[in-house]
């Protein structure tokens, strides 16, 4: 029986979004570390150095490569030591801050794209807990963003990767 390699494959439709700046206004990445200090679940001074950064790119005193390299760093220090499903847990209370923040046609947009068969694929530099939590919210079918390794549920403070940088996202 012969078949043509086209009936077989069927082509795939992939919508990809951003997050800071396109569908909610701001880094939600920093508020989301700022509320995790506040809970006391991020280190401090680890926080102040994100926020730093992130005024220090703002105001061109640091590339984005240089922002880049110095999220990841604070990301994992700041995380290490703590449990990963006590931080997934509060991703979902902070979603009670962040949503006012997202633009208000996100959500029908991301659902328009699901009902015309595209793939929804949200990419970020904000951390993977957060972007689990806008795939819940908002319906992705896949989210990729800058992850920590963990290891028997506890932060090692590695990287794993890094998706603010450039070549990475």
């Amino acid at each position: 029986m012969e078949f043509d390699l086209l009936d077989i494959i069927h082509p795939m439709k992939a919508a990809f979004f951003d997050i800071d700046g396109t569908l909610v206004s701001g880094f939600s990445g920093v508020s989301f570390f700022e509320f995790l200090a506040n809970k006391n679940k991020f280190r401090k001074k680890n926080r102040d150095g994100l926020v730093k950064a992130v005024k220090q790119y703002k105001v061109s005193k640091i590339t984005y490569e240089q922002l880049a390299v110095i999220w990841g760093q604070e990301i994992a220090s700041g995380l290490k030591g703590q449990k990963r499903t006590e931080i997934y847990g509060l991703s979902s209370e902070f979603w009670q801050y962040v949503k006012p923040k997202f633009a208000v046609w996100a959500k029908k947009l991301i659902s328009l794209f699901n009902s015309h068969q595209f793939n929804t694929i949200a990419i970020s530099g904000s951390p993977i807990e957060l972007l689990n939590l806008y795939k819940e919210k908002l319906d992705f079918q896949n989210v990729y963003a800058t992850t920590v390794e963990t290891k028997n549920d506890i932060y090692t403070g590695k990287l794993i990767i890094n998706l603010v940088l450039g070549k990475e996202k």
